[in-house]
């Protein structure tokens, strides 16, 4: 492991800089010098006409023939001489003349990054909540109430997340403290404007709706102070009723 330099195999005058790392247990890798430079050929652009269906195999051959064969030239000159190749980094990387820097390639990004748009987010948030508070033991109607969604679209949460999978307790438990969370760091958010004078009728009319929201919500839960954190129950499973918290599982006005 290491930084070398040798020569271009193609161009004596050249140097090219390399550095060996260790890959897994056992792996040695070569890798060019700095990490955005390709000493490496470049493959020329298929012939003007090299049928389509041709290029595969002609592009093959061109990494068999020209690319690999100046890669274990470049490996070669390193192993014959490890210590004339690290001297020889140590004495022209300072002042190496590099090639155009590659721009990095384009990479479709994995499902898990793309972008969600706001309602989608929202209608997600809303799904698990929805199901969360019939958990507890709400009506469909109260459920819309708290979350600001007509009775038919209430219903229509619950449903949807019945159809992918039932609800755990421990799950919709949580989704109710974090949306509570939520909300007060936006109700803080909101009253520290107010502190400063900037809060406007638009603004006063928020707080008046999430205050409506969050209590709603609190009156869902209990909070448990006896494990030291903040633990939260629903107070339909909280009164240890198996009835009541059946019940909330099953269908509201």
């Amino acid at each position: 492991m290491g930084r070398y330099a040798v020569r271009d195999p193609d161009d004596d005058g050249r140097w090219t800089y390399w550095r060996v790392e260790a890959v897994g247990r056992s792996r040695r890798e070569l890798r060019p010098w700095p990490p955005d430079v390709r000493w490496y050929p470049n493959r020329p652009p298929y012939p003007a006409d090299l049928p389509k269906e041709q290029r595969a195999a002609w592009r093959q051959e061109w990494y068999d023939r020209v690319y690999f064969g100046w890669k274990e030239a470049v490996v070669a000159a390193i192993a014959a001489d490890p210590q004339a190749a690290a001297d020889a980094f140590a004495e022209h990387a300072p002042s190496a003349v590099l090639p155009e820097r590659r721009k990095p390639r384009r990479r479709k990004p994995e499902p898990w990054e793309r972008r969600v748009a706001p309602s989608s987010r929202k209608r997600a948030d809303d799904r698990i909540l929805a199901a969360a508070l019939k958990l507890a033991g709400l009506s469909f109607a109260e459920v819309g109430r708290v979350l600001d969604l007509p009775k038919t679209t209430a219903i229509r949460r619950v449903v949807e997340t019945r159809q992918r999978a039932e609800v755990p307790d421990l799950l919709a438990r949580a989704s109710v403290a974090v949306e509570i969370v939520r909300l007060q760091d936006r109700l803080f958010a909101l009253c520290r404007l107010a502190e400063d004078g900037e809060l406007t009728a638009a603004d006063q009319a928020r707080i008046q709706e999430l205050t409506v929201r969050l209590d709603a919500l609190r009156a869902v839960v209990v909070e448990d102070p006896s494990a030291g954190r903040r633990v939260f129950e629903f107070r339909a499973a909280a009164g240890g009723s198996s009835d009541g918290a059946a019940g909330g599982r099953g269908g509201g006005s």
